[in-house]
């Protein structure tokens, strides 16, 4: 499904990955439905777009995934359809478990997992309806291999994949394509925002992150892997090899993790 005249709800379009993502997009003839928190940002994307006449704007916190559901309704209401929803918007963690409030676990669980399955569900009796549409979620390579300092949010990445593993064998006589996009380390401020145990953010951004792969070059693998229909696909360097090693030597793979420098 090339992206050329799709309608496309991103949410998370505000900064990092979404804000690479919303370039590519654009630049390859979508319509997209811009959702995050900080209007002001939003907008400042939208006007950097290759075509920002073709884009709409939307204010959402997907800590409130019934809200969030709600203006995803809204949103198809107004404009009559919705071809692909893209559930790239999440927060990251910077602490061990033992250190983590359960109240960290439940805003991750809350926006990397409930968010995008409440919008989800939301479009789904207009895509089985319509016999096509596209849902599109971005994970993480920690949502097949858990490392330190990230329970919570390997927890919520990991339970997202396999939702959206059920959903692909439910649907598929239906024509829904599902795809899941796993990016490794992204050059983003992804690690300023990240969660720590009493729930404050870390306010830095980690080594492996500052060295990581650009936005931009993520966002055109990912808009790749979104046209060609793909169920997965993985972004970043070295640490994509750890999935295949996951498959032949898992043992490995755990002792290795003990030690393994994520921060």
């Amino acid at each position: 499904m090339l992206v050329k005249n799709k309608t496309i709800l991103l949410t998370g379009a505000s900064s990092g990955i979404g804000e690479a993502l919303a370039y590519e997009l654009s630049a390859r003839g979508a319509r997209l439905f811009l959702l995050a928190r900080d209007m002001e940002r939003l907008e400042k994307v939208k006007s950097q777009c290759s075509h920002p006449e073709l884009h709409h704007c939307y204010r959402v916190d997907l800590l409130d995934y019934h809200q969030a559901a709600a203006k995803t309704l809204q949103i198809l209401k107004n404009h009559q359809k919705i071809d692909i929803l893209i559930n790239n918007a999440g927060i990251s963690q910077r602490s061990y478990a033992k250190d983590t409030d359960i109240s960290v676990d439940e805003k991750l669980m809350a926006v990397d997992y409930f968010a995008p399955v409440a919008m989800t569900k939301a479009l789904l009796p207009h895509w089985l309806q319509s016999g096509h549409g596209q849902v599109v979620t971005v994970s993480s390579i920690a949502g097949i291999i858990a490392t330190p300092y990230r329970s919570g949010y390997a927890g919520a990445k990991h339970a997202i994949i396999g939702f959206m593993d059920s959903l692909r064998a439910e649907s598929y006589q239906q024509n829904l394509v599902v795809t899941m996009l796993c990016p490794g380390f992204i050059k983003t401020g992804i690690s300023v925002n990240a969660l720590i145990g009493d729930g404050s953010t870390l306010g830095s951004v980690d080594k492996v992150q500052a060295n990581g792969m650009e936005p931009a070059i993520c966002a055109r693998l990912m808009v790749n892997a979104i046209e060609k229909d793909k169920a997965m696909a993985l972004m970043g360097g070295k640490e994509r090899f750890a999935v295949l090693l996951n498959r032949i030597f898992p043992a490995l793979v755990r002792r290795i993790m003990r030690t393994a420098k994520v921060r």
